[in-house]
């Protein structure tokens, strides 16, 4: 007679005195296990197509997210990269900020003074909450220059607990200068 898990309430659980009965225990576990599994979907709408009346408590994994349903989808985690950098005062922005699973932080793509040059300890841009330091000591560097990467000086750059990315311009100078290239720019989360 099987045996019925007090944890789980799996019912099918065999007993040492029970006949060989192993393709159908096998089945029944299937069965139990694919029932309390988080099914794994490209898209929501592939998770939607699959579950059109989902029960409340139900989990899928869809768009790198994971969901539950109480009522309706909701995500209960998204990973947090790429993250936009807001663009500080007078300045634009196609830079993004990504953590890596290591717990990096790389800082990619261009901030560009709209008009004049450069300020030395003017916030540039703002990365996201949970993008951001312990501690504001971290410092690293970044390029800065007028058309590439190649024709650029090397200034340093300080990512604030607030998100404030600001530039410390170990450089001489920062005229004429209106562009920061902060591929490559790491630190430690």
């Amino acid at each position: 007679m099987p045996v019925t898990d007090p944890l789980q309430g799996a019912t099918f659980i065999p007993s040492w005195q029970d006949a060989y009965q192993l393709p159908q225990t096998i089945a029944d576990m299937y069965a139990f296990l694919l029932a309390r599994g988080i099914p794994q979907f490209t898209t929501t709408a592939e998770r939607d197509g699959a579950y059109p009346a989902p029960a409340d408590g139900q989990m899928a994994w869809a768009d790198e997210a994971l969901y539950i349903y109480y009522g309706g989808w909701v995500a209960l985690w998204t990973p947090p990269n790429p993250s936009t950098i807001l663009a500080g005062s007078g300045y634009t922005t196609n830079a993004t900020s990504e953590i890596s699973s290591a717990g990096w932080i790389t800082l990619s793509g261009t901030l560009t003074k709209v008009s004049g040059d450069l300020v030395r300890g003017v916030t540039i841009g703002t990365v996201a909450l949970e993008h951001r330091p312990v501690s504001d000591a971290r410092r690293s560097t970044a390029a800065i220059g007028v058309a590439a990467p190649a024709d650029a000086g090397v200034s340093g750059i300080q990512i604030a607990t607030t998100g404030a990315i600001i530039l410390t311009a170990n450089n001489a100078s920062l005229v004429s200068q209106s562009i920061v290239y902060l591929d490559g720019v790491t630190y430690k989360l």
